[in-house]
């Protein structure tokens, strides 16, 4: 039996039994992983503050039985304000809706651990907007799984973009006007949506978030990353349909 000291963010939980629960959790040292909690389900439990949805905590558990079980928990940062706002609410759990079933078991990424630390933060404690945080966040993420690459080279035959217009598909990206016409098809995007998504992809950290973006980027943006989403990862996410019934869209 081994103990280990873990942090991470709480992306998911579910019962476990009468009185226990267990909650999946994207860690700074083995990526995503499933925590037993007993007694998690009691409202006069220890773990209760720091097992929930959206908490970043720290954890010790022991490995035994083929179970890592919480043994000691303490809330970091819980993002409280989120449960404030029913659109910031919804949004963010989409967001870990999108890590917990596409992030992959054991495989740790410090990158993403600072991505949802920054997003959820910018989210929960500013006015900065919610649908276009979401965005960067899709793009960033959609580049550190390798689903998403340069805005400004034709994903099918490697000619630079710089000029001209940028057609963008959900199968392949951003391509040229030839390949367009060619083969796949397109919508020509505004140079306001390609010129997001280029910042973003060639930022890291808080500067990924220093930029803002007209209504009509905003709602581009949002479109032609749902369908790329739903292209390159083959599943809807209920939090999702339920963010956009949200007062936020019109």
């Amino acid at each position: 039996m081994s103990v280990i000291k873990l942090k991470g963010f709480v992306l998911k939980e579910f019962n476990a039994g009468e009185t226990g629960k267990r909650i999946v959790v994207f860690t700074n040292e083995m990526g995503k992983i499933t925590l037993r909690v007993n007694g998690g389900k009691n409202a006069k439990s220890k773990y209760l503050a720091a097992t929930q949805l959206f908490c970043y905590s720290e954890f010790v558990a022991y490995e035994g039985n083929g179970f890592l079980s919480v043994t000691q928990s303490d809330v970091i940062e819980s993002f409280y304000s989120l449960r404030q706002d029913i659109a910031k609410l919804s949004y963010c759990s989409y967001i870990l809706e999108l890590v917990e079933k596409t992030s992959l078991e054991g495989i740790k990424d410090d990158r993403l651990v600072e991505l949802l630390f920054r997003t959820l933060s910018l989210i929960a404690k500013t006015d900065y907007s919610v649908l276009l945080a979401v965005s960067v966040f899709e793009i960033k993420y959609l580049q550190l799984m390798g689903f998403l690459g340069e805005i400004d080279i034709c994903a099918c035959c490697g000619k630079e973009l710089n000029h001209g217009g940028v057609y963008f598909t959900s199968q392949m990206g951003s391509i040229c006007n030839a390949c367009k016409k060619e083969m796949f098809g397109g919508k020509e995007i505004l140079s306001g949506t390609r010129l997001a998504i280029k910042h973003v992809i060639s930022s890291d950290g808080k500067s990924m978030f220093s930029f803002n973006v007209s209504k009509m980027v905003e709602k581009e943006l949002k479109e032609i990353l749902e369908e790329y989403i739903l292209e390159h990862i083959s599943q809807k996410f209920q939090t999702l349909e339920f963010a956009k019934n949200c007062s936020l869209e019109e």
